[in-house]
């Protein structure tokens, strides 16, 4: 949601669409029900996340990163 208010920013130079009210969506809890998933709520936690998931070479694991909802992705 957050790249669709980037585009719309960039391209329109306003947001057209209202789409972040709040974290509306648990991306987390079908992937619980199937594997591991982990939320990475703080920067601080970014990479401890990071090396737990690795760790875990024979499991499939989501993690779900919380970011400013002005956080634009440049890359």
């Amino acid at each position: 949601m957050g790249m669709v208010r980037q585009l719309a920013e960039f391209f329109h130079e306003q947001p057209l669409l209202r789409v972040l009210h709040g974290r509306a969506a648990r991306f987390l809890k079908v992937p619980r029900a199937t594997a591991t998933a982990c939320l990475i709520e703080k920067p601080a936690y970014v990479e401890g996340g990071l090396k737990d998931a690795s760790a875990r070479k024979d499991e499939l694991v989501f993690l779900d990163f919380i970011t400013d909802q002005k956080e634009n992705v440049y890359r």
